[in-house]
């Protein structure tokens, strides 16, 4: 039997209090070994005179692998005003650390390089005419 958790956008589908969802990752990548990390969701109703908009998000996320590649990131998104507005903010850090082997003419070849990102993303939607929604991004 599967368990309804809320926040899947249908109307009236709603949370009473908080619903904590966590899942677990597993991290397999040729060039960033492995490892493993956890995401956890949770579910919430801001206003209870508001019956038509599912339930708010709420996300923290978190991973590590073998070549100390690591991230992290935080988010809610919000659905308001009987889900006319739709807000969306979200930030972290993706630190990745790469380590390639090549086979080149017979020799091996190692190389490593890291990237290093701060994500930072703010949305707002806007439903203007029945469920169409006119969307506005900021991204860094």
């Amino acid at each position: 039997m599967a368990q309804d958790f809320g926040g899947a956008g249908k109307k009236g589908e709603r949370v009473d209090g908080v619903k904590i969802v966590p899942f677990p990752m597993v991290i397999v990548n040729p060039t960033m070994g492995s490892g493993g990390g956890l995401t956890l969701l949770g579910f919430y109703t801001l206003t209870k005179k508001d019956t038509v908009s599912p339930s708010s998000v709420a996300m923290v996320l978190g991973g590590y692998t073998s070549t100390k590649s690591y991230f992290g990131m935080a988010g809610n998104m919000f659905y308001l005003a009987e889900d006319t507005w739709r807000l969306a903010v979200f930030g972290g850090r993706i630190l990745i650390n790469h380590d390639f082997d090549y086979d080149v003419n017979g020799d091996k070849v190692n190389l490593k390089y890291g990237d290093n990102y701060w994500l930072v993303a703010l949305s707002a939607n806007y439903s203007f005419w029945e469920r169409l929604f006119g969307l506005i991004i900021v991204m860094s």
